[in-house]
């Protein structure tokens, strides 16, 4: 699974993951609470087994969910438009936990640097 974080031309932080082909995009409004809420979500699925954090845009939220069990991880990412629109599921996708934890966390350090 690949997963690259960038601020976008609307100053929004935008998160692409592509797993063998299979592509979702999400986008967060404030971009630092979002990488931190990221990161926290992948803090707690190292400790309890489950994460998840929101991000919220002006047209909708994009919800992660993370569910560990030993070093399997299973991936969902899901956008909501509207309470009439209910969750659409953007991204399904299963890796190692710590490859992707390394790699979320480096991705991370990359978008906080200064452009």
């Amino acid at each position: 699974m690949d997963l690259s974080i960038r601020i976008d031309d609307g100053d929004r932080l935008r998160c692409t993951i592509d797993d063998g082909g299979r592509t979702a995009v999400l986008y967060a409004s404030d971009k630092e609470s979002a990488l931190e809420q990221l990161i926290a979500a992948l803090d707690e699925t190292s400790r309890t087994g489950c994460g998840e954090c929101v991000w919220p845009t002006e047209f909708g939220d994009y919800w992660w969910t993370f569910r560990r069990q030993d070093d399997d991880l299973l991936v969902v990412a899901l956008r909501s438009g509207g309470t009439l629109t209910g969750w659409e599921q953007l991204l399904r996708a299963e890796s190692a936990f710590e490859p992707f934890a390394d790699h979320v966390r480096a991705a991370v350090a990359r978008a906080r640097q200064p452009t």
